[in-house]
């Protein structure tokens, strides 16, 4: 049994008459280099749960009904090539919400005794059927389908958003350096469980999920109340407002150094590039130039999202029987660009720097196929 058939009877809830009419089915098996050549079959469902290559990746929760439709919840995380085809598999015939299972796993959320009760709300996932060439990389809306030529025609050219990624179609060939597939976008969820209420949704292409500190019944309640309130008044005021990750920058207009030393009663400043203040000494860091007084921050020029690192040097010590000895000591920190968030450039312009308002905030797990990492 292929990959698609074993999701399709997991997406209908079929029962299987071998196994006491309850839906479990396996595809097709998986041979490694074990002694007997088996390693368990690349895709499986136990009732509920549907998994990838064993029970260490998860790939699809069903959750009941909900609306008139089954509803399901689809793990988002990145693994290897072959896991994300079954990764569209289950995207084409499993209607639900798509979440990192990772980061719900780190905020310490049992996904498998979740029911459709707990998604209050969710918005579609966006899919855009495009062709992409193989050696410019450029992105063409798929067009009608030429009978004479065999291939499909190429529309417009189409610009990937933040969000998302592209989705190769295996079952069509390349033809003439072009590949078909789909750009996916992945739509916020919010879910209720155990009185936490849990947004989870992707901010330039890294799923996150961030606990709220008050109660939302729709995805754009959850979305406003992570807004400061400083934030919504200067939106109301038609203030520029930028974001990078958890931080909101209200613009001043205001440039000039000493025009900012004279609005905070300060004889002078003296701006260094220096990290925003962090929940914990584990998360990345925000850095760029910053003013902190009476508990107020302030910012301007480029926003830079970046790991911190413990850097060393080596000591050469006093010889010991003829025998040179160095070791290390640390000598502060170095930070190195992550791939999360782009940098934001604020220019010359002094911005009021607000934190947004969630009790907590994780994203997907790092691994060797994935960007970002759980905070």
């Amino acid at each position: 049994m292929n990959a698609h058939e074993t999701v399709r009877r997991f997406a209908e809830r079929i029962s299987n008459p071998r196994k006491g009419n309850a839906v479990k089915w396996r595809g097709a098996v998986s041979y490694g280099y074990s002694p007997s050549g088996f390693t368990g079959p690349r895709i499986y469902c136990e009732e509920n749960t549907l998994y990838s290559y064993g029970g260490h990746y998860v790939l699809a929760h069903f959750l009941g009904d909900g609306d008139g439709n089954r509803l399901f919840l689809k793990n988002g995380d990145r693994a290897s090539q072959t896991t994300s085809r079954q990764q569209a598999e289950v995207q084409e015939l499993c209607h639900g919400p798509t979440v990192s299972f990772s980061a719900f796993a780190v905020a310490r959320v049992d996904l498998e005794k979740l029911t459709s009760e707990n998604v209050l709300d969710f918005a579609q996932d966006t899919r855009v059927y495009l062709m992409r060439n193989k050696e410019s990389g450029v992105f063409y809306r798929l067009g009608k389908w030429n009978a004479a030529s065999g291939e499909y025609e190429r529309a417009d050219i189409f610009t990937p958003p933040r969000q998302g990624a592209f989705f190769p179609d295996r079952s069509q060939p390349e033809k003439n350096g072009f590949i078909c597939g789909v750009w996916h976008i992945v739509a916020a969820c919010l879910i209720h469980v155990n009185g936490r209420y849990l947004l989870s949704a992707v901010d330039e292409g890294s799923y996150f999920v961030s606990e709220l500190c008050s109660p939302a019944t729709t995805i754009e309640a959850a979305f406003d109340s992570l807004k400061p309130r400083e934030v919504r008044k200067a939106e109301r005021k038609g203030a520029t407002v930028k974001r990078q990750g958890e931080w909101f920058f209200v613009g001043t207009d205001i440039s000039l150094d000493r025009k900012i030393a004279e609005l905070l009663n300060l004889p002078r400043v003296k701006p260094s590039i220096e990290s925003l203040p962090r929940r914990r000494d584990v998360e990345n860091c925000h850095r760029c130039f910053v003013i902190e007084h009476s508990r107020e921050l302030w910012a301007r020029g480029t926003v830079r999202h970046q790991r911190e690192e413990p850097r060393y040097i080596y000591d050469t010590q006093t010889p010991t029987n003829g025998r040179v000895l160095s070791a290390p000591v640390h000598n502060g920190f170095t930070y190195r660009a992550t791939r999360e968030h782009a940098a934001l450039k604020l220019g010359k312009e002094w911005h009021r720097v607000y934190r947004n308002t969630e009790l907590a905030a994780w994203t997907a797990a790092r691994t060797r196929w994935s960007r970002g990492g759980v905070d």
